[in-house]
């Protein structure tokens, strides 16, 4: 049905997308046609443009250039159907490293494609990752201004993702076992509380609710000794209140 084919498709893109970054490129680009049958089947016509694309950059890494030229046509035509502008730019600016790579000459056309989808997609602004493309076209024209433009527009890339902090951790913690009763994780705590005079029900709850408190002073432990506390946000939620006996 339309739900499991959708559900199949956003399953296999991202399985490709392993595979693309363990540049396991045959098994990537396998997971990605199966990502494109499901979307067909399910009419997705938005995500179905963006696995496209994604097989095409793994065909153009394997230098399989007419066949990932082929496909990013067929993203293409997606993209526009569906006006999606970020697409149509990325496609744009591969489609110009693409005919480069293989073995285009018409170098002016090639920059052309850049400058105009620039233009067109992104408010003139060239992607950093063109940035080498034209940098190698005009070291090929002999334009050495040009080509010395684009080499410091690299290397001031290089510094400000240089500059960037390593982000905190992101993770979800749900804490059930107050909720389940369960004293399974916190019955070290247990007998304390009923050394100190409660109830069976308050001791097993007072201990539940240690051992969360514990659990979460390790997680902020642990934050703190790899020195990222400072740049990670904890937003600590519950749909509960306290022990209703009290």
């Amino acid at each position: 049905n339309t739900d499991e084919d959708h559900l199949k498709g956003v399953l296999y893109a991202n399985i490709g997308n392993i595979y693309y970054n363990q540049k396991s490129l045959d098994e990537a680009i396998e997971m990605y046609d199966r990502s494109i049958a499901c979307y067909t089947a399910c009419g997705n016509r938005k995500n179905l443009g963006y696995s496209y694309h994604a097989k095409a950059n793994a065909l153009f890494i394997q230098e399989q250039y007419d066949r990932a030229l082929e496909t990013l046509d067929s993203a293409k035509y997606i993209a526009s159907e569906q006006c999606d502008s970020t697409l149509m730019f990325s496609i744009e600016n591969d489609r110009a490293s693409y005919l480069y790579y293989q073995g285009g000459h018409d170098l002016e056309g090639i920059k052309k494609r850049i400058y105009q989808s620039a233009r067109e997609f992104n408010n003139g602004n060239i992607p950093p990752a063109s940035f080498s493309l034209l940098c190698t076209i005009y070291l090929d024209q002999d334009r050495l201004d040009s080509a010395a433009h684009y080499a410091h527009r690299i290397e001031e890339c290089k510094a400000l993702y240089s500059e960037v902090q390593t982000p905190g951790i992101y993770s979800l913690l749900i804490q059930v076992a107050i909720r389940k009763n369960d004293l399974t994780s916190a019955v070290q705590y247990y007998q304390k509380y009923i050394d100190a005079g409660l109830d069976v029900g308050q001791a097993r709850y007072a201990s539940m609710v240690e051992g969360m408190d514990k659990s979460l002073g390790d997680i902020l432990d642990y934050l703190e000794e790899k020195d990222i506390a400072d740049n990670t946000i904890i937003i600590f939620m519950t749909d509960n209140g306290g022990n209703s006996e009290n």
